[in-house]
C-alpha cells in the first residue's frame, strides 16, 4: 500500500469511529429523555469530519469510496443538494451501487423530484434485483407522491417476496391495508362506494 492509500484508509476509519462514538452518545442521550418528550436534533457529523473527507477528494477526485462517504455524511446532516452531487460523483465512477442509487433517490424524493427518484429506484432494482429497500421506497413514491396504487402494489409485493417478515414487512402490509381502506371509501361513478 502506498502512503496515500493508507492515509485515506485512516481518515475514513476515523470518520467511521466518530460515527460509532456519536451513535453511542446519541443512544445514551435518548435513554435520558423522559417519556413523551422529543429528543434533541443532533447533527451526527461535525464540519471537521466532513472537511477531512472533502480534503481527501481534492487530492483524490476519483476516490469512489470517499464520494460515497461524503454523500452519506451530507445526507445525514440534511445537506440535500450537496449529498445528491456527492452521490452523483460516486455513481459516475461506478454506477452499479444499489445502495447509493437508493440513497440518492430518497434525496430526490425529499426535494420533490419524483421522476428522478423513481428512475434511481428502478436502476437500483435492475442493478440488484434483491435490493429490498429500493422496492420499498419505489412503492412509497408511487403511492404517497403520485397516487399510483397499481405500481405501488407491484413494488411492495416484490418487497414482500424478498422480506416476508420483520419490521419492514409489517410496515408494507400496513400501508397496503391503508391503501385498500382508502380505495374502499372512494365513491364510484354510480354513487356506490368502490370495493
Amino acid at each position: 500500500m502506498d502512503r496515500k492509500s493508507v492515509l485515506t484508509g485512516v481518515v475514513l476509519f476515523l470518520c467511521v469511529l466518530g460515527e460509532v462514538i456519536h451513535a453511542d452518545q446519541l443512544l445514551a442521550a435518548e435513554r435520558a429523555i423522559p417519556p413523551g418528550h422529543q429528543p434533541p436534533v443532533v447533527n451526527v457529523y461535525s464540519w471537521r469530519e466532513i472537511k477531512l473527507v472533502e480534503d481527501i477528494l481534492v487530492r483524490e477526485p476519483e476516490n469512489r469510496q470517499a464520494w460515497v462517504r461524503l454523500g452519506d455524511m451530507l445526507y445525514d446532516t440534511s445537506q440535500v443538494m450537496k449529498a445528491i452531487d456527492a452521490y452523483d460523483r460516486a455513481l459516475r465512477i461506478d454506477g452499479n451501487d444499489a445502495d447509493v442509487l437508493t440513497d440518492q433517490g430518497l434525496l430526490f424524493r425529499r426535494i420533490g423530484w419524483f421522476d428522478k427518484a423513481i428512475k434511481n429506484f428502478i436502476r437500483a432494482n435492475n442493478t440488484d434485483p434483491e435490493h429490498a429497500s429500493s422496492f420499498f421506497n419505489l412503492g412509497i413514491v408511487y403511492w404517497q407522491d403520485l397516487g399510483d396504487q397499481v405500481k405501488a402494489l407491484a413494488a411492495w409485493n416484490r418487497y414482500l417476496e424478498l422480506v416476508p417478515a420483520g419490521h419492514g414487512a409489517e410496515e408494507v402490509k400496513k400501508m397496503i391495508d391503508n391503501m385498500d381502506q382508502q380505495t374502499q371509501l372512494i365513491p364510484s361513478a354510480g354513487g356506490q362506494t368502490a370495493r
